[in-house]
């Protein structure tokens, strides 16, 4: 099986599930007030859904070209979606009060790595 048929296989099984509550809990410790978000490696989009939910501008990319696309079909062209096709190397991360990264981390480059979490945190 390749890649593509694998990551497929794996949003197929995940599409169906609910947000993970640790977004749930992310929010309530955010008391900035600003409300946008960024989903690093967005996946079947959840927890970009849940966000836009809870009234967040949200800021999503994923490098897999399927899960942009159903993210996309998610969350069905919402106004406050900024969807990009990126990688944590590229993306080109907004000011923010809450980034969630579920699943996603790790698949950042570990010699880029330095340099997307400084991106990230400023």
């Amino acid at each position: 099986m390749n890649q593509k048929a694998k990551w497929n296989q794996y949003y197929q099984k995940v599409s169906p599930l609910p947000h993970r509550k640790l977004v749930e809990r992310a929010i309530k410790l955010d008391k900035t007030g600003h409300r946008v978000a960024v989903d690093c490696g967005c996946g079947s989009g959840a927890e970009t859904a849940y966000l836009l939910a809870q009234q967040y501008e949200v800021h999503a990319f994923d490098f897999n070209e399927d899960a942009v696309t159903l993210t996309h079909q998610r969350c069905k062209n919402h106004p406050k979606l900024n969807l990009t096709l990126d990688s944590f190397s590229e993306f080109e991360f907004p000011i923010s009060s809450l980034i969630t990264a579920n699943n996603s981390l790790f698949f950042c480059e570990a010699k880029e790595l330095d340099a997307v979490w400084s991106r990230i945190r400023s």
